[in-house]
Protein backbone atom coordinates (compact mmCIF):
# COMPACT_ATOMS: atom_id res chain seq x y z
CA UNK A 1 0.00 0.00 0.00
CA UNK A 2 2.88 2.48 0.37
CA UNK A 3 3.14 2.64 -3.24
CA UNK A 4 -0.03 4.48 -4.02
CA UNK A 5 1.46 7.21 -1.25
CA UNK A 6 3.03 9.17 -3.55
CA UNK A 7 0.24 9.46 -6.03
CA UNK A 8 -2.64 10.78 -3.70
CA UNK A 9 -0.04 13.05 -3.15
CA UNK A 10 0.67 14.47 -6.44
CA UNK A 11 -2.70 14.42 -7.16
CA UNK A 12 -3.88 16.63 -3.99
CA UNK A 13 -1.17 19.27 -4.98
CA UNK A 14 -1.72 19.69 -8.29
CA UNK A 15 -5.60 20.45 -7.67
CA UNK A 16 -4.67 22.76 -5.09
CA UNK A 17 -2.00 24.59 -7.10
CA UNK A 18 -5.31 25.71 -9.40
CA UNK A 19 -6.82 28.83 -8.81
CA UNK A 20 -10.55 28.59 -7.41
CA UNK A 21 -11.92 31.03 -9.56
CA UNK A 22 -12.19 31.16 -13.21
CA UNK A 23 -11.84 34.57 -15.28
CA UNK A 24 -12.51 36.29 -18.39
CA UNK A 25 -8.86 37.86 -20.23
CA UNK A 26 -8.68 39.98 -23.17
CA UNK A 27 -5.38 40.61 -24.76
CA UNK A 28 -6.13 43.62 -27.56
CA UNK A 29 -3.25 43.24 -30.50
CA UNK A 30 -1.99 45.35 -33.60
CA UNK A 31 -4.25 43.02 -36.29
CA UNK A 32 -6.29 40.56 -33.44
CA UNK A 33 -7.90 40.11 -30.50
CA UNK A 34 -7.38 37.24 -28.07
CA UNK A 35 -10.01 36.53 -25.62
CA UNK A 36 -9.19 33.72 -22.89
CA UNK A 37 -11.54 32.00 -19.98
CA UNK A 38 -8.85 30.98 -17.85
CA UNK A 39 -8.98 28.56 -15.06
CA UNK A 40 -11.84 27.04 -16.85
CA UNK A 41 -13.54 23.89 -14.18
CA UNK A 42 -14.32 20.86 -16.76
CA UNK A 43 -14.55 17.49 -17.17
CA UNK A 44 -11.07 15.72 -17.90
CA UNK A 45 -12.36 13.80 -21.01
CA UNK A 46 -13.96 17.06 -22.25
CA UNK A 47 -13.39 18.34 -25.88
CA UNK A 48 -14.26 21.51 -26.92
CA UNK A 49 -15.91 23.48 -29.61
CA UNK A 50 -16.40 27.28 -29.88
CA UNK A 51 -19.43 29.15 -31.12
CA UNK A 52 -18.67 33.08 -31.44
CA UNK A 53 -20.89 35.51 -32.54
CA UNK A 54 -20.49 39.63 -33.26
CA UNK A 55 -23.51 41.74 -32.97
CA UNK A 56 -22.36 45.97 -33.01
CA UNK A 57 -20.22 45.82 -30.59
CA UNK A 58 -21.53 42.50 -27.96
CA UNK A 59 -19.62 38.96 -28.58
CA UNK A 60 -21.18 35.81 -27.27
CA UNK A 61 -18.84 32.89 -26.72
CA UNK A 62 -20.39 29.29 -26.23
CA UNK A 63 -17.87 26.81 -25.27
CA UNK A 64 -19.51 23.46 -26.21
CA UNK A 65 -17.87 20.46 -24.65
CA UNK A 66 -18.67 17.72 -27.09
CA UNK A 67 -17.35 14.82 -25.36
CA UNK A 68 -19.39 12.01 -24.31
CA UNK A 69 -16.94 10.01 -22.37
CA UNK A 70 -17.95 11.18 -18.88
CA UNK A 71 -14.68 10.68 -16.84
CA UNK A 72 -14.21 10.99 -13.06
CA UNK A 73 -12.31 13.62 -12.56
CA UNK A 74 -12.42 17.57 -12.53
CA UNK A 75 -9.86 19.94 -14.45
CA UNK A 76 -8.92 22.85 -15.37
CA UNK A 77 -8.73 24.56 -18.70
CA UNK A 78 -7.13 27.88 -20.45
CA UNK A 79 -9.84 27.94 -22.93
CA UNK A 80 -9.32 30.78 -25.50
CA UNK A 81 -10.48 32.32 -29.43
CA UNK A 82 -9.06 34.85 -31.52
CA UNK A 83 -10.73 37.24 -33.47
CA UNK A 84 -9.58 39.44 -36.16
CA UNK A 85 -9.20 43.04 -35.86
CA UNK A 86 -12.61 44.67 -34.54
CA UNK A 87 -13.57 48.56 -35.84
CA UNK A 88 -12.60 51.14 -32.95
CA UNK A 89 -14.95 51.16 -30.14
CA UNK A 90 -15.72 49.84 -26.58
CA UNK A 91 -16.78 46.43 -26.35
CA UNK A 92 -18.77 43.69 -24.38
CA UNK A 93 -18.21 39.78 -24.39
CA UNK A 94 -19.77 36.69 -22.59
CA UNK A 95 -19.01 33.77 -22.28
CA UNK A 96 -21.21 30.42 -21.50
CA UNK A 97 -20.54 27.01 -21.56
CA UNK A 98 -22.55 23.86 -22.65
CA UNK A 99 -22.59 20.10 -22.42
CA UNK A 100 -23.81 17.12 -24.56
CA UNK A 101 -23.81 14.86 -21.64
CA UNK A 102 -26.08 17.67 -19.91
CA UNK A 103 -27.64 19.50 -23.08
CA UNK A 104 -30.53 21.30 -20.92
CA UNK A 105 -27.69 23.03 -18.69
CA UNK A 106 -26.19 25.73 -19.71
CA UNK A 107 -23.50 27.39 -17.36
CA UNK A 108 -22.54 31.47 -17.32
CA UNK A 109 -18.91 31.40 -17.11
CA UNK A 110 -17.88 35.36 -16.82
CA UNK A 111 -17.94 38.71 -18.48
CA UNK A 112 -15.42 41.25 -19.76
CA UNK A 113 -15.27 44.70 -21.22
CA UNK A 114 -12.23 46.35 -23.64
CA UNK A 115 -11.51 48.79 -25.93
CA UNK A 116 -10.40 48.49 -29.56
CA UNK A 117 -8.32 51.89 -30.33
CA UNK A 118 -9.26 53.57 -33.88
CA UNK A 119 -7.36 53.70 -36.08
CA UNK A 120 -4.81 55.99 -36.33
CA UNK A 121 -3.70 58.13 -39.10
CA UNK A 122 -0.19 58.18 -39.93
CA UNK A 123 0.58 59.48 -43.27
CA UNK A 124 -0.30 59.93 -46.93
CA UNK A 125 1.06 59.84 -49.75
CA UNK A 126 -0.33 61.06 -53.61
CA UNK A 127 1.50 60.25 -57.16
CA UNK A 128 1.62 62.42 -59.68
CA UNK A 129 -1.26 62.27 -62.39
CA UNK A 130 -1.71 59.35 -64.35
CA UNK A 131 -3.37 58.44 -67.07
CA UNK A 132 -4.35 61.51 -69.98
CA UNK A 133 -6.41 63.46 -69.89
CA UNK A 134 -9.04 64.86 -72.35
CA UNK A 135 -6.34 67.97 -72.75
CA UNK A 136 -3.78 65.47 -73.41
CA UNK A 137 -5.88 62.99 -75.02
CA UNK A 138 -6.43 65.62 -77.19
CA UNK A 139 -2.92 67.04 -77.78
CA UNK A 140 -1.60 63.42 -78.74
CA UNK A 141 -3.59 63.56 -81.86
CA UNK A 142 -0.70 64.49 -84.16
CA UNK A 143 1.51 61.53 -82.83
CA UNK A 144 -0.31 58.73 -84.37
CA UNK A 145 -2.28 61.46 -86.79
CA UNK A 146 -4.22 59.19 -89.79
CA UNK A 147 -4.17 61.73 -92.71
CA UNK A 148 -7.54 63.18 -94.16
CA UNK A 149 -7.21 62.19 -98.15
CA UNK A 150 -10.63 63.77 -98.84
CA UNK A 151 -13.92 65.27 -97.76
CA UNK A 152 -17.43 66.52 -98.81
CA UNK A 153 -20.30 67.96 -97.63
CA UNK A 154 -24.12 67.46 -98.41
CA UNK A 155 -26.67 70.28 -98.82
CA UNK A 156 -29.97 70.27 -96.69
CA UNK A 157 -31.72 66.46 -97.27
CA UNK A 158 -35.01 65.04 -96.45
CA UNK A 159 -35.16 63.85 -92.63
CA UNK A 160 -34.29 60.19 -91.99
CA UNK A 161 -34.28 58.71 -88.43
CA UNK A 162 -31.70 59.29 -86.38
CA UNK A 163 -27.78 59.34 -86.38
CA UNK A 164 -26.37 56.84 -88.55
CA UNK A 165 -22.56 56.45 -89.47
CA UNK A 166 -21.14 53.77 -92.34
CA UNK A 167 -17.78 52.65 -93.11
CA UNK A 168 -16.10 51.16 -95.75
CA UNK A 169 -12.53 50.26 -96.25
CA UNK A 170 -10.87 50.06 -99.58
CA UNK A 171 -6.97 49.92 -100.70
CA UNK A 172 -6.05 50.68 -96.75
CA UNK A 173 -8.43 53.96 -96.89
CA UNK A 174 -11.63 54.39 -94.73
CA UNK A 175 -14.16 55.59 -96.21
CA UNK A 176 -16.78 57.17 -93.65
CA UNK A 177 -20.13 58.42 -94.46
CA UNK A 178 -22.36 60.30 -91.58
CA UNK A 179 -26.01 61.57 -91.30
CA UNK A 180 -27.15 63.59 -88.90
CA UNK A 181 -31.17 64.60 -88.69
CA UNK A 182 -30.80 67.82 -86.67
CA UNK A 183 -27.62 69.57 -87.17
CA UNK A 184 -26.67 73.26 -88.36
CA UNK A 185 -27.23 74.02 -91.83
CA UNK A 186 -23.94 75.66 -91.97
CA UNK A 187 -21.74 73.17 -90.04
CA UNK A 188 -18.24 72.55 -91.62
CA UNK A 189 -16.57 69.53 -89.79
CA UNK A 190 -13.24 69.60 -89.26
CA UNK A 191 -12.34 65.92 -89.17
CA UNK A 192 -9.60 64.57 -87.88
CA UNK A 193 -8.14 60.78 -87.08
CA UNK A 194 -5.53 59.20 -85.12
CA UNK A 195 -5.20 55.51 -83.82
CA UNK A 196 -4.61 54.29 -80.02
CA UNK A 197 -3.65 50.87 -80.22
CA UNK A 198 -6.46 48.73 -81.54
CA UNK A 199 -8.84 51.75 -81.81
CA UNK A 200 -9.30 54.58 -84.57
CA UNK A 201 -10.85 57.59 -83.31
CA UNK A 202 -12.59 60.08 -85.67
CA UNK A 203 -13.98 63.11 -84.89
CA UNK A 204 -15.73 66.07 -86.84
CA UNK A 205 -15.98 68.80 -84.65
CA UNK A 206 -17.95 71.82 -86.42
CA UNK A 207 -15.43 74.62 -87.43
CA UNK A 208 -18.44 77.43 -87.82
CA UNK A 209 -19.11 78.90 -84.99
CA UNK A 210 -22.36 80.33 -86.49
CA UNK A 211 -25.49 78.93 -87.79
CA UNK A 212 -28.52 79.97 -88.92
CA UNK A 213 -30.67 76.73 -89.04
CA UNK A 214 -31.04 73.00 -88.68
CA UNK A 215 -31.43 70.40 -91.32
CA UNK A 216 -30.25 66.94 -92.24
CA UNK A 217 -27.65 66.49 -94.14
CA UNK A 218 -24.61 63.96 -95.00
CA UNK A 219 -20.68 63.97 -94.44
CA UNK A 220 -18.14 61.83 -96.41
CA UNK A 221 -14.64 61.65 -95.32
CA UNK A 222 -11.68 59.25 -96.22
CA UNK A 223 -8.44 58.81 -94.65
CA UNK A 224 -5.42 56.80 -95.25
CA UNK A 225 -3.47 54.75 -95.12
CA UNK A 226 -4.45 52.52 -92.24
CA UNK A 227 -2.22 49.54 -91.06
CA UNK A 228 -3.49 46.59 -92.13
CA UNK A 229 -5.19 44.85 -88.89
CA UNK A 230 -8.71 44.45 -87.22
CA UNK A 231 -9.54 47.57 -84.89
CA UNK A 232 -12.30 49.68 -83.07
CA UNK A 233 -13.82 52.74 -85.05
CA UNK A 234 -15.31 54.81 -82.84
CA UNK A 235 -16.89 58.66 -84.12
CA UNK A 236 -16.47 61.29 -81.76
CA UNK A 237 -15.11 58.74 -78.66
CA UNK A 238 -17.85 56.31 -79.74
CA UNK A 239 -20.76 58.64 -78.69
CA UNK A 240 -21.99 58.49 -81.95
CA UNK A 241 -21.22 55.09 -82.99
CA UNK A 242 -19.02 52.38 -82.86
CA UNK A 243 -17.57 49.67 -85.46
CA UNK A 244 -15.36 46.55 -86.27
CA UNK A 245 -13.30 47.22 -89.04
CA UNK A 246 -10.74 44.84 -90.40
CA UNK A 247 -7.89 45.88 -92.92
CA UNK A 248 -5.56 43.53 -94.96
CA UNK A 249 -8.22 40.73 -95.23
CA UNK A 250 -8.77 37.92 -97.37
CA UNK A 251 -12.53 36.83 -98.98
CA UNK A 252 -12.58 33.97 -101.03
CA UNK A 253 -15.65 33.29 -103.00
CA UNK A 254 -17.38 29.61 -104.04
CA UNK A 255 -19.94 29.22 -106.46
CA UNK A 256 -21.67 25.78 -106.33
CA UNK A 257 -25.11 25.82 -108.60
CA UNK A 258 -26.75 28.80 -107.33
CA UNK A 259 -24.80 29.17 -104.26
CA UNK A 260 -22.04 31.80 -103.80
CA UNK A 261 -19.98 31.32 -100.63
CA UNK A 262 -17.57 34.26 -99.29
CA UNK A 263 -15.17 33.03 -96.81
CA UNK A 264 -13.57 36.41 -95.00
CA UNK A 265 -10.14 35.75 -93.18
Amino acid sequence: MKKWLPIFGILYLTQALFPSVDSIAVDVASDSIKITHLYASRNCGSIFIFDVTVTDNYIRIFENDTSTAYMDCMCHFDLSVTLGLLPGGDYFVEVFGTSVIYPDDTTFCGSAHFTVPAPKFISHTSSGCQGKSIEQFSSDIQQDNIPLVSQSNSGCLQASQGESIMSIVFNGDLYLVWKSDTISSDYEPNWQAWLDSDTLYVTADDSNASWTSRCSKKFMATFGPLPSRKMILKFHKGEYGTQTIILGSTVEVNVDSNTMTLAWS
